[in-house]
């Protein structure tokens, strides 16, 4: 009864509520007379060509208007209601040109590092140190070791925070650090800690003295405004050390849940030092900025030069490799994320690496997968044999096929779910990213990563493929066609309606 009366079930179940008789009033609204009913479709048909006539992708533009033509008038109103309406208020990022480090003399790199420079802003950058972590036990043991030497400030932005082990021992070192005078601040996605933070978990932290912002909290009335979420996960330790990855501040991202139904979960992260930790500060100040609607960027100085290339570990200060840091806006008309994947694939050679938790691309990524593939690229995509969503991975088996004929490997992760978020090619380039192979990822939440061009950290990326795939099974064409028909053939009717899922 506890659990039934939790205020976050009480708040879905009056979303819920409110829905269905939103739902109910315009199905009798449309039955009262022959009129209305002609209206209601008319007003059905008119939102299809509207929909038709955007600049959406095509798979999006099909899917809705497939459930408009199936329910003119219910789906006509509820595609005005939750329309996607294009972001006003933008999230910049900037600094100085003569910080800009050299562009990769490779071409293809040159171009990559181009694009992401005039999309979003942040020219290439220098790092004098990067670390991978193929699992999530990794990056906590060195995440915990960074964030007890901050002197200055810290800052979290993480789409998901659940209370259990990972985050009490980050917390306590929060904690302490306060104590030493270090500024705090932490930001969560509102939707994704529904269930996994207490009620204004916010004001808690606030009262310890750490500065937190939720993006897009639920509100009790009905919104659709959660569809377009925070699922970036960034970590800044002053200016100078940042992580980015896949990994959220949950026990089943470092296997210490001890009941989960997926089995080994896998994720990755990786941490960089120098400029280019100094470009993921500025990328968490800007969407600061964008949720507080404050300026707050003139308490937090550049690092000096000593301070940005101060290293610990492998790097050296004289070793100083480029990267480039990208975030991707959604409904922005800008598919900044999508951009990159298609240059790494259409531009691979030799071979292409993805491993993904979800696979449902746009029709261009498949298409450019499948060219690829038949052009000779060797082409390897690593996924979950065990998912944590039924639909999302009805959707991705619905996939095999198109990509199998074309000659693309699929391996799927026996020990349980990947959640890693990894792309590589040419042993010249590799991305670490937030961003999953599917349409909410590319489209409509805010994502971010890093390109790293050329370097050691390249070959670590690589050899996690490589070593995952080697306890992995490949998925066979002929084994996919022994899939029973009915099986297949909802798996293609959950495909048709993928952007709305």
């Amino acid at each position: 009864m506890k659990y039934i009366f939790r205020l976050c079930n009480l708040v879905i179940l009056g979303v819920i509520l409110q829905g269905l008789y939103f739902l109910l009033l315009v199905y009798t609204l449309a039955n009262l007379s022959p009129l209305m009913y002609f209206i209601m479709s008319a007003f059905g048909i008119f939102c299809v060509f509207f929909i038709i006539s955007g600049r959406d992708t095509a798979v999006y533009r099909l899917s809705w208007s497939v459930a408009i033509l199936l329910f003119p008038a219910v789906m006509g109103m509820v595609y005005i209601f939750c329309i996607r309406r294009k972001t006003r208020r933008k999230i910049t990022q900037s600094r100085s040109a003569e910080d800009c480090a050299p562009y990769p003399e490779n071409v293809n790199n040159e171009r990559l590092a181009r694009y992401i420079e005039k999309t979003t802003g942040t020219p290439p950058a220098t790092y004098t140190d990067a670390e991978y972590f193929p699992v999530g036990e990794d990056f906590q043991r060195r995440f915990l070791e960074e964030l007890n030497s901050a002197r200055k400030y810290i800052f979290i932005e993480f789409f998901l925070i659940e209370q259990g082990k990972m985050w009490s021992e980050i917390l306590e070192v929060l904690t302490r650090k306060l104590g030493e005078g270090v500024k705090i601040r932490v930001m969560y996605d509102g939707f994704a800690t529904l269930y996994t933070l207490p009620r204004r978990y916010y004001k808690t932290l606030r009262k310890m003295g750490i500065e937190c912002q939720v993006f897009n909290p639920v509100r009790r009335l009905l919104s659709f405004r959660v569809n377009t979420r925070n699922h970036r996960k960034i970590a800044v330790i002053d200016g100078t050390t940042a992580f980015c990855g896949g990994l959220n501040f949950a026990d089943n991202y470092i296997n210490a849940k001890p009941k989960v139904n997926t089995g080994h979960w896998k994720d990755s992260a990786v941490m960089v030092k120098g400029q280019a930790a100094w470009d993921f500060t500025l990328s968490f100040l800007a969407m600061w900025e964008f949720v507080t609607r404050e300026s707050c960027r003139g308490g937090f100085p550049r690092p000096t030069e000593n301070e940005t290339y101060t290293t610990v570990g492998r790097g050296s200060p004289t070793l100083r490799n480029v990267a480039s840091v990208w975030h991707d806006l959604p409904l922005d008309n800008e598919s900044v994320s999508e951009q990159i994947f298609l240059n790494f694939i259409t531009r691979a050679n030799d071979y292409v690496y993805i491993i993904t938790p979800y696979l449902s691309p746009s029709e261009e990524i498949m298409s450019a997968l499948g060219a690829a593939a038949k052009a000779g690229t060797d082409v390897r995509i690593l996924l979950p044999f065990i998912p944590d969503k039924i639909i999302p991975n009805a959707i991705a088996k619905s996939n095999y096929l198109p990509l199998l004929e074309a000659g693309v490997r699929l391996f799927e992760y026996p020990p349980g779910f990947i959640h890693s978020k990894n792309i590589v090619a040419d042993d010249e380039r590799a991305a670490v990213s937030t961003v999953n192979f599917d349409y909410r990822s590319l489209y409509m939440h805010h994502e971010c990563g890093i390109c790293f061009y050329g370097e050691k950290i390249i070959a670590d990326i690589k050899r996690d493929f490589t070593q995952t795939q080697s306890v992995s099974h490949e998925i066979t064409l002929e084994a996919h066609m022994k899939t029973g028909i009915f099986t297949r053939g909802a798996r293609r009717v959950c495909r048709i309606f993928a952007p709305l899922v």
